[in-house]
């Protein structure tokens, strides 16, 4: 929590992110950015217009960080993945707030999905993400498994990922 005049809110609340994007974009009246809640990427995401420029919000989040996901390792990551056309770029990480510009795109059909896995588009891709330098940050697959084993619902627990939790 972020004191802020006499309240206290949320470093991740929509107000924290309306005072980073105004220091960011100065010439930009604050009445000139366009929120719209974005579902599906996250709890908090923001899809924001500011002028002719998209933008995705995503705020560092405790579930999130539970995860292990944290938005300055993401931004470091999409840095040097957009230099190379592979991601959206980001623009700003401050303030517990992840700032990229907005990637246009469309939900894919069944058929849509089993079009690119035929023709071999999404191996290529995958291929030419997985060829890139080492980003500097190690993934603990054994320690995420067993985080997300002891916070899964114990109903989704089947025979097979039983096995994989004894091999980690």
């Amino acid at each position: 929590m972020k004191s802020c005049g006499r309240e206290m809110v949320p470093s991740n609340s929509k107000l924290a992110l309306e005072r980073l994007l105004a220091q960011h974009f100065p010439a930009v009246d604050t009445a000139g950015f366009h929120f719209e809640a974005v579902n599906g990427s996250g709890r908090g995401c923001w899809h924001v217009r500011v002028g002719d420029r998209q933008l995705l919000a995503r705020p560092q989040t405790t579930e999130a960080a539970q995860l292990g996901v944290f938005r300055q390792r993401e931004y470091r990551i999409l840095r040097q993945l957009s230099a190379r056309q592979l991601a959206p770029k980001p623009v700003v990480y401050r303030d517990d707030w992840l700032i990229v510009e907005w990637a246009t795109g469309a939900t894919a059909s069944a058929q849509d999905f089993s079009g690119v896995l035929e023709n071999g588009s999404l191996a290529q891709l995958l291929s030419q993400l997985h060829r890139q330098p080492c980003c500097g940050f190690r993934l603990n697959l054994p320690m995420r498994f067993i985080h997300h084993w002891q916070n899964m619902d114990p109903r989704r627990r089947s025979p097979a990922l039983l096995r994989w939790h004894h091999h980690f």
